[in-house]
């Protein structure tokens, strides 16, 4: 097996030599592509004063340290040294980390197909996120090729207020070391209880209320030990500061200053609890706290705040969570009383962090590079995509691009294919001197739907040049492909092999020269965990024009209801005044008041309709939904039931022509009415589970997105 080792990049607006959570980021991030086998460069913010944070990189094979010779570096002056750097010897992605930062290098302009954005200062809900926040973000979104969200709560919260997110965004989860500090015996239940807490020392982390605990426990007749670990001090509250500082000198505290990772593992292992407790401010937080991984790594259980987040990772029943009726003193006078509480929070806490430790991290990294870079790993010979030397230069022209733009995103990944965008304003509106540029440079013109596009390339490219159009639907049904001079065309790409042959038998196009190539899905961006009540709720993923025929799926919920009360249905699209072309046809707008006026005022069906704006959070709508129904009279493919499947939700489809090319037959049913006997069968039997991890398993691999890339791949570069 042949390999093209991997070059990235890591810079984060924060200085490691205070030891913070975003410091032991940015150490752990390198580390982590480091061993999945990455040559690392990291561009340090600041001066190495210390070495606390660094030593587990100096010692790993491929990782080079850049810091500045003077002051530290500004976001500004770090984005000029990244795109000198990436100039000298091109990266194949930089990862940075801070929104000055990532603004910064977006700025540049040069750097979208390399850049990996993590989020993390950031509004994290639709209250804080103001109008200028919000363009910010999205212009950071845009200017990334991906962008890396700590947990599955902010990665959702960012699918839903950045439409552009969709199909960009991965899980990057904080890390802690592999190194487990071996669990000491538990000290004797007479013994005073030892707390501990390690990081950043800020108002919103109670770190001074933490100073309080060993008086107001002994006021209870508890006596504790107090240990903190740190010495970054945030100074924003003189007040505080004075506090935190007069607090760690006192003798209430065993303050142990700033330590290095290992060693500060090491004595957190020694503590009965891990403090993690914060102001209830930080409890719609999306972040995930290291500290209390690392804390429960060694077998130290964390004492934190009741959120959904904590009790995500921890369960319902673990017993050191405070809440705004049961405060950290509270709690640990219950566990004072009843030492057992302890080993059962050690052993639920430790099981948890497993999920995060860098052996594990690493092979999510191998995963996720090797589905973002394809090529990077290849074998020898008649295999690889090209022979060629030269790039090849491929242009993508179309006015909506949505089924193209992962596969032209993984393109572009190749090392051998370059990958530029023509993109139309509308079917038929475009600039034209950026087309003609385009057109100038290019080897392979990809022409996204059989439209005025195509029509537009084909009768303006060299002999030299090669045309590939992708024709989906609708397009057989208007003139342009006919306009087309198939002498010109090279391919035709169908989707499904009924259009294949309606292609074959509708149009002059040769019939060795009409293909199919599936629609991609992202199998990995959809592979969410289901809803508990995802199995009483049915969505339809688009319900424009109507020939898709939600009144179908309105008549399915009243018959399930009617039988087993409870269901539910999602109707997730945009809707159909917002599409021009739909709304000036008089029969569509007579269907879709009809249909509105239905929903309102049925009693069957009040109440048990949710009606769902287009945007790119559908894998969390899909997290939600259980069955996706496509009730259509045609399609050419129909993405939503593949999307479905790859998050566990169970295609329930109609049957319409060439359904049973694209699906396996056992999810197309001839009717409706076999479509509510299914599902009251699979409720009565209670195996929606079962079914679900069928769907999963049922996905077609040829389906999935580096799958769909690699048979564009060998398409382009077919005789070089």
């Amino acid at each position: 097996m042949s390999h093209r080792g991997l070059r990235a990049l890591i810079y984060g607006d924060v200085n490691l030599n205070l030891i913070d959570g975003s410091a032991v980021w940015l150490a752990s991030t390198a580390e982590c592509l480091a061993r999945s086998g990455v040559e690392v460069t990291v561009l340090l913010k600041a001066p190495i004063q210390t070495d606390r944070l660094l030593r587990p990189l100096v010692v790993l094979p491929g990782v080079t340290l850049l810091a500045p010779d003077g002051s530290p570096r500004t976001p500004g002056l770090a984005a000029a040294e990244v795109q000198s750097l990436h100039g000298e010897q091109p990266f194949d992605l930089i990862v940075v980390r801070g929104s000055r930062a990532a603004g910064a290098l977006v700025d540049l302009g040069s750097l979208q197909r390399v850049l990996w954005t993590y989020l993390t200062d950031i509004p994290q809900s639709v209250t804080a996120l103001n109008r200028e926040r919000h363009v910010e973000l999205t212009r950071i979104v845009r200017g990334s090729r991906r962008v890396l969200c700590q947990t599955p709560e902010l990665r959702t919260f960012v699918e839903a207020v950045v439409a552009d997110a969709a199909g960009r965004t991965l899980l990057w989860e904080p890390i802690i070391p592999d190194t487990g500090v071996p669990l000491d015996a538990r000290r004797n239940d007479a013994d005073p209880l030892r707390i501990g807490y390690a990081g950043k020392f800020a108002p919103a982390w109670n770190t001074d209320l933490m100073l309080d605990l060993p008086a107001q426990l002994a006021e209870r007749g508890i006596p504790i030990e107090l240990h903190m670990v740190g010495d970054k001090i945030h100074r924003d509250d003189p007040a505080f500061a004075q506090r935190m500082e007069q607090g760690l000198a006192s003798g209430s505290v065993r303050w142990h200053g700033g330590l290095d990772r290992a060693t500060a593992l090491e004595l957190m292992a020694t503590w009965d609890i891990g403090l993690s407790w914060r102001d209830r401010s930080l409890d719609s937080s999306l972040e995930l706290s290291t500290k209390v991984l690392e804390y429960a790594a060694v077998g130290t259980p964390p004492l934190l705040n009741r959120t959904p987040m904590h009790v995500r990772l921890l369960g319902e029943d673990y017993p050191l969570f405070t809440s705004p009726t049961e405060s950290a003193v509270d709690v640990l006078a219950t566990v004072n009383a009843d030492r057992s509480l302890l080993q059962r929070a050690a052993e639920r806490s430790r099981a948890a962090a497993e999920y995060y430790r860098m052996g594990a991290a690493v092979d999510r990294a191998r995963h996720l590079l090797a589905r973002a870079f394809p090529a990077a790993q290849e074998t020898s010979g008649a295999s690889r995509i090209s022979t060629s030397t030269r790039t090849l230069r491929v242009v993508v022209a179309g006015h909506d691009l949505k089924f193209m733009r992962g596969i032209a995103d993984l393109l572009a990944a190749q090392p051998d294919i370059d990958v530029r965008i023509d993109e139309w304003s509308a079917l038929a509106v475009h600039d034209e001197q950026v087309s003609r540029d385009l057109l100038a440079w290019a080897d392979v013109i990809v022409c996204e739907w059989a439209g005025p596009n195509a029509v537009w390339y084909s009768a303006r490219k060299q002999a030299h040049q090669r045309l590939i159009i992708r024709l989906h639907r609708f397009e057989l049904d208007a003139p342009w492909i006919r306009d087309v001079d198939p002498s010109s065309i090279e391919r035709v790409v169908c989707v499904n092999n009924h259009y294949r042959q309606r292609v074959v038998t509708e149009t002059d196009v040769a019939a060795g020269a009409v293909i199919v190539i599936p629609n991609a899905v992202d199998r990995d961006t959809f592979d969410r965990p289901k809803a508990p009540e995802a199995a009483r709720v049915l969505g339809m993923l688009g319900i424009v024009p109507f020939r898709k025929r939600p009144d179908r799926a309105l008549d399915i919920l009243r018959a399930l209801n009617a039988e087993r009360p409870g269901f539910l249905l999602s109707l997730k699209s945009g809707m159909p005044w917002e599409h021009s072309w739909v709304w000036r046809r008089p029969q569509e707008r007579v269907a879709y008041r009809a249909l509105f006026d239905e929903i309102a005022q049925d009693p069957a069906l009040r109440g048990a309709v949710v009606v769902e704006g287009h945007g790119g959070d559908v894998p969390a709508w899909l997290q939600r939904t259980g069955w996706v129904l496509s009730l259509s009279e045609d399609e050419s493919f129909h993405l939503a039931p593949a999307e479905g499947m790859a998050a566990g939700s169970v295609p329930a489809l109609m049957e319409w022509p060439g359904a049973t090319d694209v699906y396996d037959a056992h999810y197309v049913h001839a009717s409706e009415s076999s479509i509510v006997e299914h599902i009251l069968t699979v409720t009565a039997e209670g195996t929606w589970e079962s079914r679900s991890a069928e769907a999963r398993a049922d996905f077609p691999d040829d389906y999935d997105l580096p799958a769909v890339a690699e048979q564009w791949a060998r398409l382009l570069t077919e005789g070089r």
